[in-house]
């Protein structure tokens, strides 16, 4: 069953997908950063994995899904 989902990704996805993930909770936390007067704020997280999850998506459906 995986091997099946995961055989139209490359190995170059995974840094992709890693990148996607970190700058999203990056962005996240750092609005919330003059707020709470903390590095990782637990509404930040949110709010990035959210953005985190819909950036994904996107490239899933859209590019990845797509390739000839």
């Amino acid at each position: 069953m995986w091997k099946k989902y995961f055989s139209k990704y490359k190995w170059t996805d995974l840094f992709w997908i890693l990148f996607v993930i970190w700058s999203c909770l990056y962005m996240g936390n750092s609005f919330s950063f003059p707020l709470t007067h903390q590095e990782i704020s637990f509404h930040g997280c949110c709010y990035g994995a959210a953005l985190a999850l819909y950036h994904l998506l996107f490239i899933d459906k859209f590019v990845i899904s797509n390739r000839k």
